[in-house]
C-alpha cells in the first residue's frame, strides 16, 4: 500500500478523444469491525483480488488508510462513486487525511464538475504541501476551470519538488500549447517525454507543440512515435487539413482507414479531405 491515493493524471492530448463520466450514487458504510457476509458482496467486488481484500483488511482495521485502500481499488476497478464513497469515509476518520482530498478533487473533476472538487484540492496541497501530485491535481482543477495562469503555478510546483514528473511536465507543455506559447510548449514537452519516453499523451503534446510551432515534419514524427499507427494517420490528417495541406490530409486519412476501418468518422475524413484537394490549385 502506497502512502496515499496517488493517481497520476495529465491532459493527455490526443486528437482522438474520447469522454465519460460516472454518477454518484450513495452507499451504506459496512459495520466497522465486522465482515459482511459473502451474499452481499457484488459481482465486482467477488470477483476482483484486490478489491477483496482491501475490503477484508478493512473489515479487520477500520483505518483511514485502510479506506483509501478500499476507495483505490475501487477507482481502479473504474467504480468512481464508490472510490470517492470511501475517500469521503476517511476524510472523515482523518480530517488531515491530504490524500483523501486529493483523490476527491480527481474524480470530482473527472467526472466533470472541477469547481465542485476544487475545495478538495485546496485541502490537499495544504496538508500535502510537499507532494508534487496534489499540485499537479489543483493544476488540473483550476486549467478546467479557466484559470490558465493559476494552473501553470501549480504545475510549475509540482516540477519543482519532482524535477522528473512527467505528469506535471506534460501539462505544463499543455497550457504552453493552448495560449499559443510554442517554444516554452517545445521545451516542456520535450522534458516530459524524456522523462517517459513511452508515454503516448506526452509524445501527442510534444506533436502538438511542433504543430503550433510551424514544425509540421518534427509533429508528424511524434504522432507516429506515439505507439498508435491508426491514431497517428488520423491525427496527421487532422493536422494537415488544418494548415490547408489537402492532398497529404487525404492520403493520411486513407492510411488511417486501412489500418483501423472503425475509428470515429476517419471515411468521412477521408473524403472531405479528397474532395478539398480535388479543389485546390495544387499548392500547400
Amino acid at each position: 500500500m502506497t502512502s496515499g491515493f496517488r493517481w497520476r493524471s495529465r491532459f493527455a492530448v490526443c486528437l482522438l478523444l474520447a469522454a465519460s463520466a460516472g454518477g454518484c450514487a450513495g452507499h451504506r458504510a459496512p459495520v466497522a469491525g465486522a465482515l459482511p457476509p459473502a451474499a452481499t458482496f457484488s459481482t465486482v467486488e467477488a470477483s476482483n483480488p484486490e478489491l477483496s481484500a482491501a475490503l477484508l483488511h478493512l473489515a479487520l482495521l477500520p483505518t483511514a488508510a485502510s479506506h483509501r485502500r478500499v476507495a483505490e481499488a475501487y477507482y481502479r476497478a473504474g467504480i468512481l462513486d464508490k472510490a470517492h464513497d470511501y475517500l469521503a469515509r476517511a476524510a472523515r476518520i482523518d480530517p488531515a487525511d491530504g490524500w483523501a482530498y486529493e483523490g476527491m478533487a480527481r474524480i470530482l473533476r473527472d467526472w466533470g464538475a472541477p469547481g465542485l472538487g476544487l475545495a478538495d484540492a485546496h485541502r490537499a496541497t495544504y496538508f500535502l504541501p510537499r507532494a508534487p501530485e496534489a499540485h499537479n491535481t489543483l493544476g488540473t482543477l483550476l486549467f478546467a476551470l479557466g484559470g490558465v495562469n493559476a494552473a501553470r503555478l501549480e504545475f510549475e510546483q509540482a516540477i519543482a519538488l519532482a524535477p522528473g514528473a512527467d505528469y506535471a511536465l506534460s501539462n505544463l507543455c499543455y497550457v504552453a500549447v493552448s495560449e499559443g506559447r510554442s517554444r516554452d510548449a517545445v521545451a516542456a514537452c520535450t522534458r516530459a517525454v524524456e522523462a517517459s519516453p513511452g508515454g503516448t499523451g506526452v509524445r501527442n503534446n510534444l506533436a502538438l507543440a511542433y504543430a503550433i510551432d510551424g514544425r509540421l515534419d518534427d509533429a508528424a514524427r511524434e504522432f507516429v512515435a506515439s505507439g498508435h499507427p491508426a491514431g497517428a494517420q488520423y491525427n496527421l490528417g487532422v493536422l494537415f487539413l488544418a494548415v490547408r495541406r489537402y492532398e497529404d490530409a487525404a492520403t493520411a486519412f486513407a492510411a488511417a482507414a486501412r489500418l483501423d476501418p472503425t475509428l470515429p468518422f476517419v471515411a468521412q475524413r477521408a473524403r472531405q479531405a479528397s474532395v478539398l484537394a480535388g479543389g485546390s490549385d495544387g499548392r500547400h
